[in-house]
């Protein structure tokens, strides 16, 4: 099912036997939370050197990020 997509600021949310399955939000509002998130993973690095330097794989970071 698809509806027209309006020029209100409001984020449209699409769904699939009641699970979201798309969700339209304005390129601003991604661009800040990607930019929460570089900042988190910045934050975390800097933690983990000045604790214990501990070296992690770019694979095992990501890994670590979403669980």
């Amino acid at each position: 099912m698809s509806r027209p997509v309006t020029s209100s600021r409001s984020s449209l949310t699409e769904s699939a036997e009641d699970a979201p399955a798309v969700a339209l939000v304005f390129w601003e509002e991604f661009a800040g939370l990607r930019r929460l998130r570089d900042q988190a993973d910045i934050t975390e690095a800097d933690h983990r050197k000045a604790t214990d330097g501990a070296v992690v794989t770019h694979e095992a970071f990501m890994a670590e990020l979403e669980a």
